[in-house]
């Protein structure tokens, strides 16, 4: 099946990078795998914009020089820097998986298919107690290495992933935990039931590393990839598939 792949290694705006999957959701024509590496940012769930205090811990944050961004999908706040991969992948209705579950599956194979590639054993599972828990996480050892989250429109599917690869997960979860006090619902979460890829391999991989390892993954599920560009973007690679 012929796919589009969008590569940002770097981001111009924290903010315009993280809706930037919104706006591909909106136009989607073929499935399109977009891999890319945001700047530090605190990405906030759908819901999370409800809680009592959002707008609170919003100006505390930006005081701090650290956006705290809102996504279109579920699920609870992540973290952003450049230690994490972020993998989105938006597919049209003709080609949809029918069902949360089903979608979160099937769309989601490929990350575990690259990372397989990489020499590492993953799964999907719950981890109970850390950030953005769900049956969807993908684990390595019973630890959390990614959180999916998903949005459907009547246009398509998007699911997408940040990939913890070399971050400070001390500062990760502080950042997680300020927030949701300062927005009104304190939270504590499970610190040790979270890895990187650094720590289960003897190296750190880059974003070239990474992106062949995931290319290579949804290939093997059947894409075909074709460069796509969007004008005016930097930090935008080219790659033949």
């Amino acid at each position: 099946m012929h796919w589009r792949l969008l590569l940002h290694p770097k981001s111009r705006s924290a903010t315009q990078a993280v809706a930037l999957d919104e706006v591909l959701l909106r136009r989607v024509e073929v499935p399109t795998l977009r891999l890319w590496v945001n700047e530090r940012c605190l990405v906030a769930g759908r819901f999370d914009a409800r809680l009592p205090h959002f707008q609170r811990a919003q100006r505390l944050f930006d005081a701090q020089g650290v956006p705290l961004v809102q996504r279109t999908s579920g699920g609870t706040a992540v973290w952003h820097d450049r230690g994490v991969f972020n993998v989105s992948l938006i597919v049209p209705p003709s080609v949809a998986p029918h069902g949360v579950h089903a979608a979160f599956e099937q769309l989601a194979q490929g990350m575990l298919n690259g990372l397989s590639l990489l020499g590492l054993k993953t799964d999907f599972g719950r981890v109970a107690g850390t950030y953005c828990d769900g049956p969807h996480n993908v684990v390595i050892n019973h630890k959390k290495v990614a959180g999916l989250a998903q949005t459907r429109r009547h246009t398509g599917v998007l699911v997408h992933a940040s990939v913890l690869v070399d971050v400070d997960l001390s500062s990760m979860h502080e950042h997680l935990e300020l927030f949701y006090d300062v927005a009104g619902t304190p939270k504590t979460f499970f610190r040790a039931g979270v890895t990187t890829l650094a720590e289960n391999l003897a190296f750190s991989p880059t974003f070239s590393d990474l992106t062949d390892a995931f290319v290579a993954g949804y290939t093997r599920q059947g894409a075909r990839f074709e460069r796509y560009t969007i004008p005016g973007l930097r930090g935008q690679g080219k790659r033949n598939g």
